[in-house]
């Protein structure tokens, strides 16, 4: 299960810190999964009545389930929604409140405006590969054959170490056993 704050730099001293909600297990594979959600907190830059943030976050795809021929699949990401902290000094707007973690991974809630944005990318899609179920025989004989190699290597290596280490404990048996010289 994966939690915890994560500070991630975008640039030229830009941080963001990001929060998943709730235990996420990142290497479950999509087909097992949950859709969730991650808050991210990021300054803002101000321009004369303009705030602005630019955000580029390393994310994790999860492994999709293989498909005739391979090739790639569309994935389509949800669009974010943008909260900006109450303070105040801002005036909220009563219909658009919503709560939220006063910051990364915080358990205390506090009142944010659900805001209304422009984007360059109005949606996010990514082109994710995924497996060929054609080359199911072959991935499996060859993981198998891999497999008993690696078995058969690491048994080998036991072997060859196995009379050496019982000559040293039988030789360290004899030690023990044989009357110190003082007692002739």
């Amino acid at each position: 299960m994966h939690r915890g704050v994560h500070t991630v730099s975008v640039g030229e001293g830009n941080m963001v810190q990001a929060c998943p909600v709730g235990d996420i297990d990142i290497e479950s594979p999509a087909k097992d999964s949950r859709p969730h959600s991650v808050h991210v907190y990021s300054p803002l830059n101000r321009t004369e009545n303009l705030l602005s943030a630019s955000l580029t976050l390393p994310f994790h795809v999860r492994y999709l389930s293989p498909v005739a021929h391979g090739g790639y699949v569309t994935v389509e990401l949800g669009a974010p929604s943008l909260l900006l902290h109450c303070q105040r000094d801002f005036q909220c707007v009563q219909e658009k409140r919503v709560r939220a973690p006063c910051g990364p991974c915080s358990q205390d809630k506090c009142l944010w405006v659900n805001l209304s944005y422009k984007t360059n990318s109005p949606s996010i899609s990514l082109h994710v590969p995924v497996g060929n179920t054609s080359h199911h025989g072959l991935v499996l004989i060859v993981t198998l054959l891999v497999t008993c190699g690696g078995c058969v290597y690491i048994l080998s290596a036991m072997a060859e170490a196995w009379p050496h280490t019982s000559s040293v404990r039988g030789q360290e048996k004899r030690i023990k056993q044989s009357p110190s010289p003082s007692q002739h």
